[in-house]
C-alpha cells in the first residue's frame, strides 16, 4: 500500500544526500546488520527523511548526490577539499544503500559527473523558483544558505540530526548581517578550511562582514581599495587573484545540464510495503515502526514478503528449463559465483514476473553447472527471444558460444555511459532509478563463507538481481537503439568483452629462471641502498620498521614534516617525498622503500608465488591502455586478479625514482613471459604510429599524414622530448611521448618519467608541443574544436559512434576542471584509437586458441605454434589491415621466445 500525505501545492524539497549521510554517520551510534554491514548512516538518514516528508508534505522531492571524485592519481595532488578527512570505509559502504533507500521511497535522485550535490541542488532550486515552486533545501551545510531567496528556504542541522533550523532571507540577514547572495564573497574573504579556502590574510569573518555590508560585493570592494586603510587595502591588493578564485570555488553552480523534469520528481506518498521490506533487510524495521505508522496507517501490520523464493531441486529445474523452451517472453539470468565457479542460478521472465532458483554443484539437490548451461543453450540460441544478463564474460559456456539476442548490461552500460567507471549491476540500477541486491548485502563486510549463508538467502538475493535485469534490460536496449549503438554492441563490444574475459583462464607461462633473476637484481639493489643509508646513520637499523626509520629521519637528522607519525606510525610515500629536498639521503630512503614494496608485493607475492602461471595471458591488458581515459573508453575490461596485479607491478616499476633501474626491471619482468606449451612462440603485431595516423584521418591533416608516411615522426617527437637520438628510442618512450604531446599529460608526470625537475619538464614539453602545433595546424585546430564542443556540452564522438559528455569542464574544483579540459582535447582521439584496437582484437578471434590474444600498448601479443608463426603472422596482418582500411596503417610483427623480445624490440615492417 502507498501512504498518501496531505500535500501543499507545488512544494519542492531538495535533499543533500551526501551531506546528510555524513551527518547521520557521526550522529547515530554504530550499528550493524547480522551480516556485518554498518547501518548507522542509513538509519539516521532515514529518520530525518521520513520526518521531513511527514512534516513538510511536499508535492515534489529530489535527492542530490556527489559525483565529483577525481582519479586516484589526481587525489594525491589536488588542493581542493584537502582539509577534509578521508571518508571512513564504514560510511562509504552505506552510501549505495542510502541511494537504494531513496529509490525505494519513490524519490528522484540526481547527480552530475564532476560536481558536488550542492551544484545539483543549486541548479534545481533556481529552476524551481523560476517555475513557481516553494523550495525547501535540507542539508547540514551552511554553504547552501547562498541559495536562499523569496521562495527558497534552507533547513540545516545544528547538533546531530534532530536539532534543525530553517533559514529564510530574514534568517540569513540576522545571522550574518548580509544578503544570501553575499555569502560566497564572505567565504572568499574570510576563508573556509573545509574547502581549503584560506581567504585573504588579515581579513577575518568579522572584518569581511563589515566590508561586505558597506561595499556589497567583492567586485565593488576591489574597485574601492583606495578608500580602505592600509591594513586592509594591502592584503586585498596582494591577494586579489586568489580571492577571485576562492569566490569561484565558494559559489554554487546553478546552470548545470541536468536532465530532470518535475514530473519525475513528483511525490505521491511512500510505498510502505516496499519501505518496510527494505528496512527489514537492515534489521531496522522496529526502529521506524512509529514513523511508518504515522505515514501509512497500515505499517503496523505484519508485512512479510509477497512470496518466498521458488527454490527447485535438480529434477524440478530440468523440467522447468525444458518448459521454458516454449516461452517467448524476455528472460533474465542471474548467477552467484564463489571462488570463480557458478554456485547458483536464478531466472525471471514473463508479466507478471515468474522466477525460480536452482543451486549449482555436485550435491544431490543441485544441478551440475555444465548441465544447466547445456539445457539453456537452445533458449540462448533463440535470436527472437530477448535475454538479459550481467557480465556474460564470467561464464565460459556463454563466453565461447556468443548466444544470440543477449544484452549484457555491463557491456551496454559501459558503451552508453562512458564517463562512468562503475558498471556493476547495483551501479547500473542506481543510474536508472532502480535498486537491487548488492554484493555487500549477501556476503557482509567480513566476507562470509558461502556455507554460512542459507539457501533461501542466496535464492532471494539471486532472484532480486534477476528481476532487476528483467526490468533494466529493455531500458538499456532502447537506449542502444536510440543512440545508434546496436551495431557496435553486437559486432565489437560484446565479442571483445568475451574475448578479454577468456584471458584470465588461459594464457602464457612464467619463466622461473627469469623470476629468480628479477629477485636477485632487486635484492642486490636493496643491499646497496641499505648500506648507503646505514653509512649515513653510522649504525645499522631496520629500514622496514617505521619506528626505527622515524628515529633516524626525525631525531638523528632533524628533518621536518607538518605532522610526524606518532608511536611508530606508518611513514608513507607522501612523507618521504616531502623530505627529499631537505637531505640527500631522503631520496635514497625513498628509493629503498619503493623497491622493498615492489619486492614484497610483486616479486614474492606474484611472480615467485607461481599462482599465475596459467593466467598471466590477460595480465598485459590493462597496461595496454595506461592513459586513464582510454580505460574508460574500453569499458568493463579485466580488472581483477592477475590482470590488476600485473598492471600495478609495471606501474610501480615506471614510478621508481632510479631511471636506469626502472628500465632494467621492466626488461627483466617482460622476460618472465614465455609460451605456455612446448613448441610455442610469441607473436607481436604492432600498429605503426597509430595515434598519429588516426589523428591525421580525423583532422584531415594532409601534412601530418605525409610526415607519418615519409618517416618515423613518432620516434622524432619522442627523441626531441627525451633529448636523445632517434636511434635510442624504445617502445615505452613512444607511449610517454604520445601521452605528453597528444593526450595532454602534465609536466609533473613527465618530470617523473624523464627524471627532470618539473620546471625542466614543462619547458621541454612546451617546446615540443609548440613545434608540433606549428607544423600541423589542422591537427591543433581539430583538438581545439573538440575542446570547444566539450565546453558547449556537445557530445564528443569516436569513429565508431560512441559518445561522451564532460560536464566536469564546468566544475568548481580546479583540478577536476583541469583534468576534464585535458580529456576534452584528446577524448575523441583516444576513443577512436580504442575503437580500432577493440576491432583488431575481435578480428583475430579464431586465429589462435582462446585466451592468448593480448593487447599491449599499440601491439597485440599472441601465442602461436613456432612452426606456423610466419603464416599466422601474415594472416593476422591481413585481418588487421582490413580493420584499419582508410587509415594507411602499417602493421609490423615480430616472433620471439619471451615477452621482452616482442614487446620492447622495435618491430620491423613486413609486407603482406
Amino acid at each position: 500500500m502507498t501512504s498518501k500525505i496531505e500535500q501543499s501545492s507545488r512544494k519542492l524539497i531538495l535533499i543533500d544526500g551526501n551531506g546528510l549521510a555524513y551527518r547521520s554517520f557521526y550522529a547515530v551510534p554504530p550499528q550493524k546488520t547480522a551480516s556485518g554491514l554498518p547501518t548507522q548512516a542509513v538509519l539516521g538518514f532515514t529518520n530525518l527523511l521520513l520526518s521531513v516528508l511527514q512534516k513538510e508534505k511536499p508535492t515534489h522531492v529530489a535527492v542530490a548526490f556527489d559525483q565529483y571524485a577525481p582519479t586516484e592519481r589526481l587525489q594525491k595532488f589536488q588542493p581542493y577539499n584537502v582539509q577534509r578527512e578521508e571518508m571512513p570505509e564504514e560510511l562509504a559502504l552505506q552510501l549505495p544503500v542510502i541511494e537504494d533507500l531513496v529509490r525505494e521511497c519513490g524519490l528522484a535522485a540526481c547527480r552530475v559527473p564532476g560536481h558536488e550535490a550542492d551544484d545539483c541542488i543549486g541548479t534545481l532550486a533556481r529552476r524551481a523558483q523560476e517555475d513557481g515552486f516553494e523550495v525547501l533545501i535540507v542539508s547540514g551545510d551552511l554553504d547552501l544558505l547562498q541559495l536562499v531567496g523569496p521562495s527558497v528556504r534552507v533547513q540545516t542541522t545544528r547538533r546531530g540530526i534532530g536539532d534543525l533550523v530553517v533559514y529564510d532571507e530574514a534568517g540569513v540577514r540576522k545571522k550574518y548581517n548580509l544578503e544570501p547572495s553575499q555569502l560566497a564573497d564572505l567565504r572568499a574573504l574570510a576563508g573556509d578550511s573545509s574547502q581549503n579556502i584560506s581567504g585573504v590574510p588579515g581579513i577575518g569573518e568579522v572584518t569581511a562582514r563589515k566590508l561586505l555590508s558597506q561595499y556589497r560585493s567583492l567586485d565593488d570592494l576591489f574597485s574601492s581599495l583606495d578608500q580602505l586603510p592600509a591594513k586592509w587595502r594591502n592584503p586585498l591588493l596582494e591577494n586579489r587573484e586568489d580571492a577571485q578564485e576562492f569566490r569561484v570555488r565558494a559559489t554554487i553552480v546553478t546552470d548545470l545540464p541536468i536532465e530532470l523534469d518535475w514530473e519525475r520528481c513528483r511525490f505521491e506518498g511512500l510505498s510502505v510495503a516496499s519501505l518496510t521490506e527494505f528496512l527489514s533487510r537492515l534489521d531496522a524495521f522496529n526502529e521506524f515502526k512509529p514513523l511508518l505508522d504515522a505515514l501509512g496507517g497500515e505499517a503496523s501490520e505484519d508485512l512479510s514478503p509477497a512470496s518466498e523464493p521458488r527454490i527447485l531441486s535438480a529434477s524440478e529445474a530440468r523440467e522447468a528449463l525444458s518448459a521454458l523452451l516454449e516461452d517467448k517472453t524476455p528472460l533474465a539470468l542471474a548467477w552467484l559465483r564463489s571462488d570463480g565457479v557458478e554456485r547458483g542460478l536464478g531466472l525471471a521472465w514473463g508479466s507478471p514476473v515468474e522466477s525460480f532458483y536452482v543451486g549449482l554443484g555436485s550435491r544431490p539437490e543441485e544441478l551440475p553447472a555444465e548441465e544447466a548451461w547445456k539445457l539453456l543453450v537452445p533458449i540462448l540460441e533463440n535470436a527472437e527471444r530477448p535475454k538479459f544478463l550481467h557480465r556474460m564474460r564470467d561464464v565460459a559456456t556463454l563466453r565461447q558460444n556468443h548466444p544470440a539476442g543477449v544484452l549484457d548490461l555491463a557491456v551496454a552500460s559501459a558503451l552508453l555511459d562512458l564517463g562512468e567507471r562503475d558498471h556493476s549491476l547495483e551501479a547500473v540500477a542506481r543510474r536508472h532509478d532502480r535498486s537491487t541486491a548488492s554484493e555487500d548485502e549477501l556476503w557482509g563486510v567480513g566476507v562470509r563463507a558461502l556455507e554460512d549463508i542459507s539457501t533461501s538467502q542466496i535464492a532471494e538475493w539471486t532472484l532480486r538481481r534477476a528481476r532487476t535485469l528483467l526490468e533494466l534490460g529493455p531500458l538499456l536496449q532502447e537506449r542502444l537503439c536510440h543512440e545508434g549503438l546496436e551495431g557496435i554492441y553486437s559486432s565489437v563490444e560484446l565479442p571483445f568483452s568475451c574475448q578479454v574475459g577468456g584471458l584470465d583462464g588461459a594464457g602464457l607461462a612464467l619463466d622461473k629462471t627469469a623470476i629468480e633473476t628479477v629477485r636477485k637484481v632487486v635484492d642486490d639493489e636493496l643491499e646497496v641502498l641499505r648500506k648507503e643509508i646505514h653509512a649515513e646513520a653510522d649504525r645499522p637499523f631496520d629500514l622496514d620498521c617505521d619506528k626505527e626509520l622515524g628515529e633516524f629521519l626525525f631525531d638523528s637528522l632533524g628533518l621536518l614534516v607538518p605532522t610526524r607519525p606518532k608511536n611508530g606510525g606508518a611513514i608513507g610515500a607522501e612523507i618521504l617525498v616531502s623530505l627529499v629536498g631537505q637531505h640527500p639521503i631522503a631520496l635514497t630512503v625513498r628509493n629503498y622503500r619503493e623497491l622493498a614494496e615492489f619486492r614484497q608485493i610483486f616479486v614474492e607475492g606474484f611472480l615467485a608465488g607461481g599462482q599465475c602461471v596459467e593466467e598471466v595471458g590477460g595480465c598485459l591488458f590493462n597496461p595496454a591502455m595506461t592513459v586513464e581515459e582510454r580505460l574508460q573508453w574500453l569499458g568493463p575490461v579485466a580488472c581483477g586478479g592477475p590482470v590488476a596485479t600485473w598492471h600495478r607491478m609495471l606501474a610501480v616499476i615506471e614510478n621508481l625514482q632510479c631511471v636506469p633501474l626502472r628500465r632494467r626491471l621492466a626488461d627483466l619482468v617482460e622476460k618472465t613471459l614465455v609460451p605456455s606449451v612446448p613448441g610455442g612462440a610469441l607473436l607481436a603485431l604492432e600498429f605503426d604510429q597509430l595515434e598519429l595516423r588516426v589523428l591525421a584521418r580525423l583532422a584531415g591533416d594532409e601534412k601530418l599524414a605525409q610526415a607519418v608516411n615519409d618517416g618515423d615522426l613518432e620516434a622524432a617527437l619522442t627523441a626531441r622530448l627525451f633529448g636523445i637520438e632517434s636511434s635510442g628510442v624504445w617502445p615505452t618512450m613512444r607511449r610517454v611521448a604520445m601521452q605528453a604531446v597528444l593526450y595532454g599529460m602534465g609536466p609533473r608526470w613527465l618530470a617523473r618519467c624523464l627524471d627532470l625537475t618539473e620546471e625542466q619538464a614543462a619547458e621541454r614539453l612546451n617546446e615540443v608541443r609548440s613545434e608540433f602545433c606549428q607544423r600541423f595546424p589542422a591537427a591543433e585546430d581539430w583538438f581545439e574544436a573538440r575542446f570547444q564542443e566539450a565546453r558547449d556540452m556537445t557530445a564528443l564522438t569516436t569513429l565508431a559512434g560512441r559518445t561522451r559528455r564532460l560536464p566536469e569542464v564546468r566544475s568548481r574544483n580546479h583540478d577536476i576542471r583541469e583534468m576534464a579540459e585535458r580529456t576534452a582535447r584528446s577524448a575523441a582521439l583516444e576513443g577512436s584509437v580504442t575503437d580500432l584496437l577493440k576491432s583488431a582484437v575481435v578480428a583475430l578471434e579464431g586465429l589462435v586458441r582462446p585466451g592468448v590474444v593480448v593487447p599491449h600498448i599499440n601491439r597485440i601479443l599472441l601465442e602461436v605454434p613456432e612452426a606456423r608463426s610466419e603464416q599466422i603472422a601474415r594472416e593476422a596482418q591481413e585481418r588487421l589491415l582490413q580493420v584499419g582500411q582508410g587509415f594507411d596503417l602499417v602493421i609490423r610483427w615480430q616472433v620471439g621466445r619471451n615477452g621482452h623480445e616482442v614487446l620492447s624490440a622495435r618491430l620491423q615492417p613486413a609486407a603482406c
